[in-house]
């Protein structure tokens, strides 16, 4: 739980903050980031030298995570995925393909999950003809995740009730502090949330540069346990879902499968996040770390479908 009084800042701190706080909301930050790249994953910027989080432990409900199937295999091919390994985070065969992510840099695992199908969905949209793959997750019985909460900006409180309390708690303790703590204390929070909650286009991921930077450094935090997942909220969702980026080797340790589910698009609105899908197969189990599928009755019309769509037909028998 965040305990405001127990933060101390310098009056250089509070500078500092200041003029982040300005600088990074005025600046193109694609430009900044496609010139300070490296900079700024080396910390050799002025981007954030002081960090604080809002940290808990809990045990979270199920995760859903959708795999769109030709992003994961390494053949690129539109057909079912095969291995658990394929399911989670990226596998390492498509390291060199991976980009910045929200918690991620390039050539970095991490898990990201949400609460429900229809967020995750919304999170990594499959088009028309596209095979993706539902996945569920649950975490085991006794275990605890520790976690870093992003929520700090009244825009996200005008569209979710679901950080309430959290929020409430917050602004109350900003209260006790004097001005130019809570003043500074504020902006910085806010900037970290800005960088979490911005909009970014596909074809400009180099701009999750500054969420994936905050995310290492909390990930790096000099405090144990240390902090193993990120709580964000969900920007496709317009804030009301969230979204849990977990580390692989607290994934890997505290994380089952419980099943995957598997689906074709037959149809996507043109420029709207709508679809219509049907469910193919289900696998329940896994056997050596590879997936028991159990296919559903396919008719003509939807194996024409597939084949159209470039799918091998054959492993849906």
């Amino acid at each position: 739980m965040l305990d405001l009084s127990k933060i101390k800042l310098t009056s250089r701190d509070i500078q500092e903050i200041e003029l982040a706080d300005k600088f990074y909301r005025s600046i193109n930050l694609e430009a900044f980031a496609r010139t300070n790249e490296y900079e700024l994953i080396g910390n050799q910027t002025c981007l954030f030298s002081t960090i604080i989080v809002s940290d808990g432990f809990d045990k979270f409900n199920d995760l859903k995570r959708v795999s769109i199937n030709k992003t994961i295999r390494e053949d690129r091919s539109n057909n079912r995925l095969f291995t658990i390994s394929n399911l989670k985070y990226p596998p390492a065969s498509v390291i060199e393909k991976l980009n910045y992510n929200r918690a991620s840099y390039k050539r970095q695992f991490i898990f990201y999950g949400g609460f429900g199908k229809l967020q995750a969905l919304f999170e990594n949209l499959p088009n028309t003809g596209d095979l993706f793959t539902l996945s569920t997750w649950r975490q085991k019985e006794n275990t605890k995740i520790h976690y870093a909460e992003i929520f700090h900006d009244e825009k996200i409180h005008k569209h979710t009730d679901l950080y309430k309390t959290e929020w409430n708690n917050y602004c109350k303790q900003l209260e006790t502090l004097d001005m130019m703590t809570s003043e500074a204390i504020r902006k910085l929070f806010s900037l970290m949330t800005f960088f979490f909650i911005r909009p970014v286009d596909p074809s400009r991921k180099i701009e999750y540069l500054f969420s994936s930077f905050l995310s290492n450094k909390i990930f790096e935090m000099n405090i144990s346990p240390k902090i193993e997942a990120i709580l964000y909220p969900s920007v496709p969702m317009e804030y009301i879902a969230i979204n849990l980026a977990v580390k692989p080797d607290a994934f890997d340790e505290k994380i089952d499968f419980v099943k995957a589910e598997e689906f074709i698009v037959t149809y996507k609105a043109d420029g709207k996040r709508q679809i219509i899908y049907q469910k193919i197969a289900e696998a329940n189990k896994i056997e050596q770390n590879n997936l028991c599928w159990e296919t559903s009755y396919l008719d003509d019309d939807l194996k024409n479908f597939m084949k159209a769509n470039k799918i091998d037909i054959e492993n849906f028998k």
